[in-house]
């Protein structure tokens, strides 16, 4: 799939000789735009805002927002032969009367309209640069197709902090015209006493900012960037289901790309899918943790290295509107590493959740899982008869693996070292008060909890109660969890399996959205001055992504979001709407998005790959006939299979077919044809033989040689 976005501002009309004298702007989604994904949308925000005061009981903010479209066209309908002019009075007595209020809230019930628009509406920046600079030198005019006033209008505009003046406003409600017609633009020039050919407009309107400028023969250039991406749409189409939630992300996205028009180009899909997939869902996330974190009574939440370092700048930009100060948001660096052998390993009961997702692991890396030196093994190696520590283990060796190193009574080598790691672990999380006695939460992505049990033994050491631990999801483990009801996932729970449908690449995605700027905690140590540090891994390749326009993006939207309880329901379960951008992200991606994507780094046991590589033939026609991806779990399939040669890049047209086994099987065999073709091309370049035997088969005399069937794999 191609992406068809466009540069934000594109020449409609071609451009004269003479100067303008003469710049006019669209106002709303040019010089302004709502932090919602439709228009129409601010009527359902205004609707809930509206009965949640008691204004108007007699109907749910889904049917307001419909009836106020309605009001909005029998209003013009009604209003005789003027081609424009109606405004917000004349739209509220009819909306009033539909919804059997009385005529005199008419006043009241516009003041509050307005006062929503003003809520919502945000500056965008590029336009409003635009006005400046052309203010500067020439005159200007914002002209508008609205049902508001000059004045109504310039409220709005220096809510934004645009200097404009009354008398630079021109709206089709005052002009009794329209830009779709053409005559406001007429209007516009007559008032300015210039020639229409003199005019250049700008605006994000095909129908009124450009077709309309041409039949007034005014010059035109669109401005697109405010034009919703296809994750912005996703969102926008829930908004009815989520009571406007999904759609205030969806304008929060928008408003965050625009924020960062300036990335180089290569960087403008990172920007997308970041605002659009990445940013919802963690915003999703961030505001379901808090509120549910305050019903559980949590005075203090500890958001976990590394993947909670996002979470917690998400957080921290959205718990003033959740009722949450700065200060009861703390980081933790920890990992399994500096954790796992201070306060599981020697532990009869909490022992074997230092073996989570160690299956097959090997020797070296179930020392660096559990930050074991390496040292401590090299006699057990020797018992074990295990040459290779890179080499993967069976159950059985792993498990005598760990238990001879396991200390017996504290005492040994293994039991003085873990007796350390242990004491200056909790120096460190009582120096971050994390051994308080209050009730504290902590906040980790996901996985099977291994961490929470390790902060909970060090909370039990203390005399403290465990915390309570807080999830996007979580997944099942085969050890049986020591406090279940004080865990909580958000997406899915594979312990109670309950949560939203799980899909592959899922946990690659939100691991990626969340990748920290610093390495990993390897252990901790005392700092100048007494107090404990983590020491910290080398950051690799991943830090740089954590620093880049991903991150930037994820933070933008966040702040841009708009929690009023009035105008949206922030309890509003989300994950349907913002799990669909996921899967659009993940199995239907744009080329543009496979190029900027494809080399995220994914660390693995201590190496990195890129998110995605050139696959194979066998690979793609595996992924497109429904049997799995052969790579790696965490490897993106369908990038892979776009960053391959054309003939395997046309697996993607299989993956997608309704049409069933046939349909798969046709299309297979063409792209094997094609692949052998290739592939006898290039040997006949290489073999005179060979391409005798391809002009035969082309000729239609003789057979192909037996060596060449079994090289193309031929039945």
């Amino acid at each position: 799939m191609v992406s068809q976005r466009h540069h934000p501002v594109e020449t409609t009309t071609r451009m004269a000789a003479d100067e303008p004298l003469l710049h006019t702007f669209d106002a709303f989604d040019t010089l302004i735009m709502r932090v919602v994904g439709q228009p129409s949308d601010t009527f359902l925000l205004l609707g809930r805002r509206l009965v949640k005061r008691g204004l108007v009981a007699t109907c749910s903010p889904q049917a307001f927002c419909a009836s106020r479209i309605l009001a909005e066209r029998r209003a013009h309908a009604n209003g005789g032969v003027r081609e424009a002019g109606v405004g917000l009075t004349e739209i509220w007595v009819e909306l009033c009367h539909a919804l059997g209020l009385g005529l005199e809230r008419v006043e009241q019930l516009v003041a509050e309209e307005l006062e929503v628009e003003r809520l919502l509406v945000r500056p965008v920046t590029p336009m409003v640069e635009s006005w400046a600079r052309v203010g500067d030198t020439q005159r200007r005019v914002v002209l508008s197709d609205t049902y508001l006033t000059a004045k109504q209008l310039l409220t709005l505009l220096q809510s934004c902090s645009i200097d404009v003046a009354e008398h630079e406003i021109l709206t089709s409600r005052d002009a009794g015209a329209t830009k779709v017609t053409g005559r406001l633009f007429e209007t516009a020039a007559a008032q300015q006493l210039v020639e229409p050919e003199r005019i250049l407009h700008i605006g994000d309107d095909r129908a009124a900012d450009v077709r309309g400028a041409q039949r007034a023969e005014v010059r035109s250039r669109r401005f697109t960037l405010t034009q919703n991406t296809r994750y912005e749409d996703s969102l926008t189409r829930h908004a009815t289901t989520t009571d406007g939630f999904t759609s205030m992300l969806a304008g929060a996205s928008r408003m965050a790309r625009i924020q960062l028009a300036q990335v180089p180009r290569p960087q403008v899909p990172i920007v997308e899918v970041a605002s659009g997939v990445a940013a919802p869902i963690l915003v999703g996330f961030a505001t379901w943790l808090l509120q549910r974190a305050e019903a559980e009574g949590v005075k203090r939440l500890y958001f976990l290295a590394r993947d909670g370092q996002v979470l917690l700048e998400v957080c921290r930009r959205l718990a003033p509107a959740l009722g949450w100060s700065e200060g009861q948001l703390r980081y933790l660096h920890c990992s399994r590493a500096s954790l796992t052998a201070a306060f599981l390993l020697d532990d009869p009961i909490l022992g074997d959740w230092a073996l989570t997702h160690l299956e097959s692991a090997s020797a070296l890396e179930v020392c660096s899982r559990i930050g074991l030196p390496v040292e401590f093994i090299d006699d057990s190696l020797v018992k074990l008869q295990i040459r290779d520590p890179a080499a993967p283990l069976s159950r059985e060796q792993r498990d005598s693996l760990i238990e001879m190193v396991r200390p017996r009574s504290g005492g040994g080598k293994p039991g003085r070292w873990i007796a350390g790691r242990r004491a200056s672990a909790l120096r460190y999380l009582d120096e971050q008060d994390f051994l308080d006695d209050l009730a504290v939460g902590t906040v980790d992505l996901g996985g099977r909890g291994s961490q929470f049990q390790a902060l909970a033994a060090a909370r039990s050491l203390s005399g403290v109660d465990a915390p309570t631990g807080f999830y996007a999801y979580l997944i099942s483990a085969p050890q049986e969890p020591l406090h279940p009801d004080r865990e909580h996932a958000w997406l899915f729970d594979d312990r109670r399996s309950i949560g939203t449908e799980r899909f592959t690449g899922l946990v690659t995605m939100l691991e990626s959205f969340c990748a920290a700027d610093h390495g990993t905690v390897l252990a901790y140590e005392e700092a100048d001055g007494g107090a404990v540090a983590p020491v910290l891994d080398d950051p690799t390749e991943r830090a740089r992504w954590a620093a880049g326009p991903m991150r930037e993006a994820i933070l933008r939207v966040a702040e841009s979001s708009v929690l009023d309880d009035e105008l949206i329901d922030i309890a509003a379960d989300v994950r349907t709407a913002v799990l669909e951008g996921c899967r659009e992200f993940w199995f239907h991606p744009t080329s543009e998005e496979v190029s900027a994507w494809s080399c995220f780094p994914i660390e693995e046991e201590g190496r990195v790959h890129p998110l995605a590589r050139p696959a194979s033939m066998r690979e793609a026609a595996g992924f497109a006939a429904g049997r799995g991806w052969a790579g790696r779990w965490w490897e993106w399939p369908v990038g892979s299979i776009e960053l391959a040669s054309p003939p395997i890049r046309w697996c993607r047209l299989m993956e997608g077919q309704n049409g069933g086994s046939r349909t798969r099987m046709i299309l297979t065999r063409r792209v094997r044809r094609i692949v052998n073709l290739v592939a006898d091309l290039r040997r006949s370049t290489a073999s005179p033989t060979h391409g005798g035997d391809i002009r035969r088969r082309r000729e239609g005399r003789g057979r192909p040689s037996r060596r060449g069937l079994d090289r193309r794999g031929e039945s």
